[in-house]
């Protein structure tokens, strides 16, 4: 049981992903793409990006990164399943269904999407709808939905918190836990969209915390990894930053996952480029070792006590 980290892989034609975007490759090169995966000592991995429906193209990158020994850790999907606009709101209920069914077909660990916004500008866009009781049971009902429809073997559905809606702390994320009542829901988490909320939450990192362990912990089966920091100014202004750049205490999150006693994917989002994963990855392992936790590598394995060293150095 362990912490399965990982983190975007550039193969030619590849850009940084933004948020909102889904963070695979495009590479079809399935065990190119795994085997960098294993170069870079990655034991996790956003999914690849075959095409819907074919099957063939599902089954090679599922077997390529299950031969590579790397957990194909979620699919993304950036759709807004709660906007008002109905005709709206069913397409993108289909896209989400063709996610998760991928996922399910890859074997991997969850479909990730948002709860998203009343409002039809985007999942980000605020509305004060977005913390209804309407909204919450449009939830509730649209995640039942999904989940009949896929009738999933291996993948759950995960919904990631947003500060723009009711997901934005532990306790309205069990809310909707509790609602849903389903097994194949799943619970990701990223600790630095919890902080984005408040100067009062980003202070009480370590409080945050304790609440996602303790109301989400039996649930929780993936995670991001992100930093932040707040301006100076008089207006609230909260940015992501490079890990190690900002005010996330990392060792402090990653004992809270290694406490679960489970094994969790763990992956970084949000960087410019290749170069710049790298540097986060060496940082994210040298927190790790410092915290006593080891980082697998690809299919289980440890890296020698002299490449630790040399991390944490």
């Amino acid at each position: 049981m362990a912490i399965l980290f990982g983190a975007p892989i550039f193969m030619l034609g590849d850009r940084a992903a933004g948020p909102g975007e889904a963070h695979g490759s495009e590479s079809t090169d399935y065990t190119a793409l795994a085997a960098k995966h294993v170069a870079k000592g990655y034991a996790a991995a956003y999914a690849p990006k075959p095409p819907s429906g074919d099957r063939e193209a599902i089954r090679a990158a599922r077997e390529a990164f299950r031969e590579a020994g790397v957990r194909i850790a979620e699919v993304g999907c950036w759709t807004n399943l709660m906007v008002d606009d109905e005709e709206l709101r069913e397409a993108n209920i289909r896209l989400m269904a063709e996610a998760f069914l991928q996922a399910d077909e890859l074997q991997a660990r969850c479909a990730l999407v948002t709860v998203g916004s009343v409002r039809s500008e985007g999942v980000d866009h605020h509305d004060s709808r977005n913390y209804s009781q309407e909204a919450f049971q449009r939830t509730v009902g649209t995640a039942r939905r999904l989940i009949d429809i896929v009738r999933p073997k291996y993948a759950k559905l995960a919904f990631e918190a947003l500060p723009f809606d009711f997901t934005d702390t532990p306790a309205g994320m069990r809310r909707l836990l509790d609602a849903i009542e389903r097994p194949e829901l799943g619970v990701h988490v990223d600790l630095v969209n919890w902080l984005l909320v408040s100067p009062r939450r980003y202070w009480d990192q370590h409080q945050v915390i304790g609440e996602m362990i303790e109301e989400l912990g039996p649930w929780i089966i993936a995670a991001h990894c992100k930093d932040l920091q707040m301006q100076v100014g008089y207006e609230q202004n909260i940015v992501e930053v490079p890990p190690g750049k900002g005010h996330v205490d990392l060792r402090a999150y990653l004992k809270a996952l290694d406490s679960l006693g489970k094994d969790i994917t763990l992956l970084l989002e949000h960087l410019v480029d290749e170069i710049a994963y790298d540097a986060a990855s060496a940082y994210v392992r040298a927190e790790a070792f410092a915290a006593g936790i080891e980082l697998p590598g690809p299919g289980g394995s440890l890296p020698s006590t002299q490449a630790r060293r040399e991390i944490a150095c």
